[in-house]
């Protein structure tokens, strides 16, 4: 399979003009590519001159001046990074804790009494159903309800 322009364009703006850097199996299509079309050579010769200029650029050392300018920008001094304010434990502070825990407290007692209440009311108008099952005491239920002994 042979491979585009397009395609030959996209890896040497990936990997560059080396064909070292080109992955095995694309520098085989790319070499096919560069010796059938000269748009192909040029592209490369092209990409060999872009390396081979930013290969051969140098950049100045920066000065001390520079140096020392960067570095008081970049790092103010300690104790202008942050200030805190200092610390108190006045009672005070604590005061304001109480009356949410008392809040707390008894909205947890009246919750418990209320649980432990509740479950003692009955919820349903329950009917005796122990003659139907035990057998013929029915009668003794019926004239108990009655109010005969």
């Amino acid at each position: 399979m042979t491979m585009t322009l397009d395609e030959l364009e996209t890896l040497i703006a990936g990997h560059g003009a080396r064909r070292e850097r080109w992955p095995d199996e694309a520098r085989r299509r790319a070499d096919a590519l560069i010796a059938a079309s000269p748009a192909a050579a040029r592209l490369v010769a092209e990409a060999r001159a872009l390396d081979g200029l930013l290969d051969s650029y140098q950049v100045a050392a920066p000065s001390p001046d520079l140096r020392a300018r960067l570095l008081s920008a970049a790092m103010p001094p300690v104790a202008e990074v942050m200030k805190f304010p200092a610390k108190t434990h006045s009672p005070i502070a604590f005061s304001s804790f109480w009356p949410q825990a008392a809040a707390l407290m008894a909205a947890s007692f009246v919750g418990l009494w209320l649980g432990i209440n509740i479950v003692s009311v009955p919820l349903f108008n329950e009917q005796d159903l122990s003659g139907y099952v035990l057998g013929n005491d029915g009668d003794v239920i019926a004239s108990l309800e009655e109010g005969q002994p």
